[in-house]
């Protein structure tokens, strides 16, 4: 277990709870998910098509090769995103399917407003998470 850093060496004004850190999880999965649903709107028939990676990390590009009915069957759940295999986020994801190359994972980070809006509200239900608070 880490030790928290001294107050001294902590940024001045900067956000670095864990609740932000989850939060920031959330947006990033949130607006992923956004931009493969414009994706499949422009050729909802296809059989296979590519869709972006719905993970938290910040600057992945990694696409996942997605039948229609395996797209379909993620998106039943709104807490649900199809993830890239390695980039599972074992704090905050679980796995609930896994597939060729990648998996469905469910967020342990809420999504109150998928719309845009960006407001997120964070479910700590692993024991992770609650030791950081």
């Amino acid at each position: 277990m880490s030790r928290p850093r001294p107050q001294w060496c902590r940024p001045v004004g900067v956000d670095v709870s864990p609740d932000r850190a989850l939060r920031q999880i959330a947006l990033r999965q949130a607006r992923r998910r956004r931009f493969n649903e414009r994706l499949d709107a422009l050729d909802p028939f296809a059989d296979v098509a590519l869709f972006r990676c719905e993970c938290g990390l910040i600057a992945c590009g990694q696409a996942l090769r997605l039948t229609a009915e395996e797209y379909a069957d993620v998106r039943r759940d709104r807490r649900q995103f199809a993830v890239y295999s390695a980039h599972v986020h074992p704090e905050t994801d679980r796995v609930v399917a896994r597939h060729s190359g990648w998996v469905t994972i469910a967020s342990a980070v809420r999504h109150m407003d998928d719309g845009g809006a960006g407001e997120h509200v964070v479910d700590a239900t692993t024991a992770r998470i609650e030791q950081h608070r």
